[in-house]
């Protein structure tokens, strides 16, 4: 989740389910060249897939992960073989991470290597997802990419500058892409570890996680007049209202009421305006919410607009309404609240 209202500092939380990739240690007993047919003959089995050799291994100093450089294969093979590996085709979290795989293979040995990433719309056409299954949000296509034409389901880092995509930039491509020589890039290493898994109210197991969190004295962030909230989430009820983040004391924040996306501008839930589109249950999604104080709000779904914020409803409230505890004690409120709605001082 990233918070943003052009302040000096950011809450680095993310409400995303925690997936652990661990590496295994794998015996292989298929052979690329085949073996024996039933009358004795040499040949190839009809479901036998090639074990790659890998080239080359470095660590990311930043996060400690091996990446491991495999021979050229289309992208079924290549994801085969980091599934081997006990791991996954590259899941690229950032700029930083992006530039560092740039750097360390696609010129390996002064030889262009176009790399497969972990990224494919293969399931679900259009709503790209990673095999790792870490709901990384961050993207690098080129100009006018991805272009969504039949077939063109994978990703690819390029090694080259081609047409209008620059060496490191990202391009869809088929499965096996003619003309072209693409290296599968594995990542070896535990998932992202800035997750939050929060159950539903009333699934807390004794001594388990609680269906909230809260992060305390947030209230010196500085602050302007426009906001942006972000939540990569994964509801696996849509059913009633689930607050996602709230500021404070009934300050701006997000929820679901119904599957359905609201922007807490007010003390009262019914008076909150809501988004144009419903969830689904079980999908991870990417919400944002932008306003501008006075002026104006978009919803937004996988970076597609979803519904406006009016210039009346386009308040962003501090979060020191005065209710409860906050009221008769006279405390700040300087909580930021996750996976509950604020009402009140902790």
């Amino acid at each position: 989740m990233g918070l943003s209202r052009r302040w000096n500092s950011a809450l680095p939380v993310a409400l995303v389910l925690l997936l652990m990739i661990q590496p295994l240690t794998v015996t292989v007993l298929a052979e690329e060249g085949g073996g024996e047919n039933e009358n004795g003959e040499g040949g190839e089995s009809e479901n036998s897939i090639a074990v790659l050799s890998v080239l080359s291994t470095h660590e990311n100093p930043d996060n400690g992960h091996t990446y491991a450089l495999l021979e050229a294969a289309n992208y079924s093979v290549s994801a085969y073989n980091a599934d081997l590996l006990g791991a996954a085709l590259v899941t690229i979290d950032g700029a930083s991470e992006n530039q560092w795989v740039v750097s360390t293979f696609t010129s390996l040995n002064a030889t262009p290597r176009n790399l497969w990433i972990g990224l494919s719309d293969e399931d679900k056409e259009g709503y790209w997802s990673w095999d790792s299954r870490q709901p990384s949000w961050y993207r690098n296509w080129a100009r006018d990419e991805p272009t969504m034409l039949a077939g063109e389901d994978y990703s690819i880092i390029s090694a080259i500058h081609q047409g209008e995509v620059q060496i490191g930039q990202w391009m869809d491509s088929v499965e096996q892409p003619e003309n072209l020589t693409v290296h599968g890039l594995v990542e070896i290493g535990q998932g992202m570890d800035h997750a939050i898994l929060l159950p539903l109210p009333g699934e807390e197991e004794e001594g388990g996680p609680l269906a909230q969190a809260v992060i305390e004295e947030v209230d010196s962030l500085t602050l302007n007049d426009a906001i942006t909230i972000e939540a990569r989430v994964m509801p696996y009820s849509i059913d009633g209202s689930q607050f996602i983040m709230m500021k404070g004391d009934y300050g701006w924040g997000m929820h679901l009421t119904d599957g359905v996306l609201h922007y807490a501008n007010d003390y009262a839930i019914r008076n909150h305006p809501s988004s144009e589109v419903e969830l689904f249950k079980n999908e991870w999604v990417h919400l944002a919410i932008t306003v501008e104080a006075g002026i104006g709000g978009t919803f937004w779904l996988d970076g597609q607009p979803a519904g406006n914020i009016s210039a009346g409803d386009a308040v962003i409230p501090d979060g020191d309404l005065g209710s409860n505890e906050c009221y008769q004690s006279g405390e700040d409120c300087d909580e930021f609240y996750l996976g509950r709605q604020g009402a009140g001082c902790d």
